[in-house]
């Protein structure tokens, strides 16, 4: 029986393109970006070290498993669920931006605030790499509950996402709140997009507490 909740919220496919960045020390390819099926299995025979990839069906449903270019990205991030607004310490979410700013600035809040939770209070740079792709089926659309966009407070809309994901809801469209006036995607199903490609990559400046800068890397010249 679907939830209240659930059955009252509109639900929305956003026709723009979607962006996501990671940190670069991630590998661009993973088990998942194999095309080839036996190749898959060989590969994930050799990532026994790594039980999260190697034990992908404990974090995706079967029926929404898939491996070959553009996958790696979209899989891999179910594969390591963290506590995040719609998303746990049991199970993940693949979030992405309406574009890159904002894609950079909902990593650069989350980041810096896990550095300074580890003591981290170098001036750094980072790198990061971008991810887009487009979504497929239609998402539960909260952009119009105040509840579920609370700055800090994330148990309300982890409950409202626990309930979509047994309800086989395919993600959440909700308002940015580190950028106001964008908007960003929590995907609970990594069917809800088309594979993602590898964009452009760009360098973060981090001073010691936040996040002040960024921009696009150029085109490499021979030394």
């Amino acid at each position: 029986m679907q939830s209240e909740a659930s059955t009252s919220t509109p639900l929305c496919r956003p026709m723009w393109q979607h962006f996501r960045v990671v940190h670069s020390r991630f590998p661009p390819k993973n088990v998942f970006d194999t095309n080839d099926h036996d190749a898959f299995l060989l590969a994930q025979v050799e990532s026994s070290t790594n039980d999260r990839l190697f034990n992908w069906s404990s974090y995706i449903e079967v029926e929404d498993f898939h491996h070959g270019d553009g996958w790696g990205a979209l899989m891999a991030s179910f594969c390591y669920p963290r506590r995040g607004r719609f998303s746990s310490d049991e199970r993940g979410a693949y979030y992405c931006s309406k574009n890159i700013e904002t894609a950079i600035i909902e990593w650069s809040f989350h980041t810096a605030r896990f550095w300074q939770e580890h003591g981290w209070t170098d001036e750094v740079s980072a790198v990061v790499r971008s991810y887009t792709g487009r979504i497929v089926e239609d998402l539960l659309d909260v952009r119009n509950d105040e509840s579920l966009h609370h700055r800090d407070d994330y148990q309300k809309s982890i409950a409202f996402a626990d309930i979509a994901y047994k309800n086989k809801a395919y993600g959440i469209m909700y308002r940015s709140v580190r950028n106001s006036g964008s908007e960003c995607l929590a995907l609970l199903r990594p069917v809800a997009s088309t594979p993602v490609k590898q964009s452009a990559h760009y360098t973060l400046i981090f001073n010691g507490q936040n996040f002040e800068s960024y921009a696009k890397l150029g085109d490499l010249k021979k030394i």
